[in-house]
């Protein structure tokens, strides 16, 4: 599991746009990106000062509220 969070941590660190590869949760105003099936990675993006704030790290339920 760490390697893989790690994996997708570097890879949003390394393209333009890293709103590009999450999806918007509605109006909670944070993306999600998948780390595998059941787990994902909560995120911002602050583009004026370039900086991925990392909300955690948590399952499809706690993204969600659902399974």
């Amino acid at each position: 599991m760490q390697d893989r969070t790690k994996s997708k941590i570097i890879e949003l660190g390394s393209v333009e746009n890293p709103l590009q590869l999450g999806k918007k949760k509605g109006n909670l105003g944070f993306y999600a990106l998948d780390i595998n099936y059941s787990d994902r990675i909560a995120y911002m993006v602050d583009f004026e000062n370039k900086e991925i704030l990392l909300l955690k790290v948590c399952s499809h339920k706690q993204v969600y509220g659902k399974d």
